[in-house]
């Protein structure tokens, strides 16, 4: 098969992808490591329909939450206190495996998207379980709040509408 031929037939698979009521992410989000993913996995199963295609997508989306929560804890740790266990579940609901950490659920399966998911159930845990804000913004003292800012998973203070670094270095 010709490489344009066999990209033509990847485009339609992911197309049809993104119209099956049972995946969960967005086959077409633009992030280059989510578009990657999906070519190499196209290209080591060929065209996978959405219920065999859960368990990877499973697999990915919990190697991507396991490395996001490290990292989000080691920041977290960096600022005097000790890393915390948020419980980390997959839902039952979802047939492509949604995976909760503490009560926020994490639908992406791009990096940064799954760093701010991520971000968010961590600071949430944080405020359920320690009774305190993190992280503060050392400006203002306000909260500031994981987002997806230009492709990138960012702590952000809307105080004064800026940035104070990403969410995992």
């Amino acid at each position: 098969m010709l490489e344009a031929e066999f990209r033509a037939r990847f485009e339609l698979w992911r197309a049809g992808l993104a119209k099956d009521p049972d995946t969960d992410f967005d086959p077409t989000e633009p992030a280059p490591d989510l578009q990657e993913w999906l070519y190499e996995t196209y290209c080591n199963h060929g065209e996978v329909p959405s219920g065999q295609f859960a368990p990877l997508v499973y697999a990915r989306r919990l190697a991507l939450v396991s490395r996001a929560l490290a990292a989000v804890n080691v920041t977290y740790a960096a600022s005097g206190r000790p890393p915390l266990d948020p419980p980390l579940t997959p839902t039952v609901d979802a047939s492509t495996g949604t995976i909760m950490v503490a009560e926020q659920p994490v639908h992406a399966l791009d990096k940064a998207g799954v760093a701010v998911e991520v971000a968010d159930g961590f600071q949430c845990y944080v405020m359920d379980t320690q009774w305190f804000v993190w992280p503060l913004c050392p400006r203002h003292g306000t909260g500031a709040h994981p987002e997806l800012i230009g492709g990138a998973a960012v702590w952000h203070c809307s105080a004064e509408n800026h940035i104070l670094g990403p969410v995992v270095a």
